[in-house]
């Protein structure tokens, strides 16, 4: 069996997930090709994967090159994600590919199409034998404004890639005797870092608690502007954004990672986290939690309302006060529910069924 995966092959995370993804279908017997639009012309086998990248150019240069390389590996199953998902749906209908997937990972929200877009993606949903989703908010959010057909769709989680990366040993940038909280993602108003600066201000011995934000973004200025207001200059140090090398070690630094959006289809970084071992506070929108067990044992101790700053600082005030679960306790929820060879074989049903 041909498959053809379209992503863009970078250092992210993401990229990487996808990576060994296509080194995972290769271990089944597969024969897997990634296309690639970005940098320049490149083609080669790389863990037996072949990979093919071209040059990014205007909308028509892409989808000419996506009709192309689709006419030219002839696969029996195309998956695609984000700018790759409309031509791939196109043109693997033209061209009578047998299994043609979708992989979506962003909810309406965090993105805020205009009708026209919805509309323009819902007819080209339409072409998909199969959409995968990474979470049962992202099932939820197709039916709802894409008008997908549940029976099309399958929700499926990643793994992390976080261990294949090594520390950078930056650990300077940490060392104070506080206790430190780890707070990752881009400074934008979803991601909603104003809720720990208030909880955190509000904390009875807020002096020997450090925040470290580990991003960059247009809200930065926004929060600079909120610390300022509630005194805290001095205990909220912005990190800028980190190498994956870095992220290593900014998880295995902090004390607790508190993650506060108010959407998030899946949420790689709640994952990334406790694959470490790493004491997380996690926002009720995460996706990911749609994968555990809401009565799974203590998972109520480290899930909070992302619109309530109460219930944050006493959530925060009891890890300060020494109140937390072990390590091994961040370390099996994740592979008990995030295991890589499991999520391998899940995809591989339903490439086959």
């Amino acid at each position: 069996m041909k498959i053809l995966l379209l992503y863009t092959f970078n250092k992210s995370f993401l990229s990487r997930f996808y990576e060994e993804l296509a080194v995972g279908l290769v271990t089944f017997g597969y024969d897997v090709t990634v296309l690639s639009l970005k940098g320049q012309d490149n083609a080669f086998l790389k863990d037996n994967v072949h990979y093919i990248l071209k040059s990014k150019g205007n909308l028509l240069k892409s989808y000419r090159d996506i009709y192309y390389i689709i006419k030219k590996t002839k696969p029996d199953v195309i998956i695609s994600n984000f700018s790759y998902v409309n031509p791939a749906l196109l043109f693997g209908s033209l061209l009578k590919v047998k299994q043609n997937i979708a992989w979506i990972h962003t909810l309406t929200d965090q993105i805020s199409p205009s009708k026209k877009q919805i509309f323009i993606k819902r007819q080209f949903l339409k072409l998909a034998n199969l959409v995968i989703v990474n979470s049962e908010y992202l099932k939820q959010d197709l039916v709802a404004h894409f008008k997908v057909p549940p029976s099309k769709l399958n929700a499926i989680p990643f793994w992390t890639t976080l261990v294949s990366f090594k520390k950078e040993n930056v650990k300077e940038l940490y060392q104070n005797s506080h206790f430190k909280i780890g707070c990752p993602g881009r400074l934008v108003a979803d991601k909603n870092q104003d809720l720990i600066i208030s909880a955190l201000a509000r904390l009875e011995n807020r002096t020997n608690v450090t925040l470290y934000l580990a991003g960059d973004g247009p809200y930065k200025q926004n929060l600079e502007e909120q610390i300022a207001l509630q005194n805290l200059e001095g205990q909220v140090v912005f990190l800028g954004a980190l190498s994956s090398e870095g992220m290593v070690d900014f998880y295995n630094s902090i004390d607790v990672v508190i993650l506060p959006s108010l959407h998030e289809a899946f949420g790689l970084v709640f994952i990334e986290a406790i694959s470490q071992g790493v004491p997380v506070l996690v926002s009720s929108a995460f996706g990911a939690l749609t994968f555990i067990d809401p009565s799974y044992d203590g998972l109520s101790d480290i899930v909070f309302d992302p619109k309530d700053i109460e219930g944050l600082k006493l959530k925060i005030e009891k890890l300060v006060n020494g109140k937390r679960k072990s390590k091994q306790y961040y370390a099996d929820l994740y592979h008990h529910h995030f295991n890589k060879d499991y999520i391998l074989h899940q995809i591989k049903q339903l490439i086959t069924s």
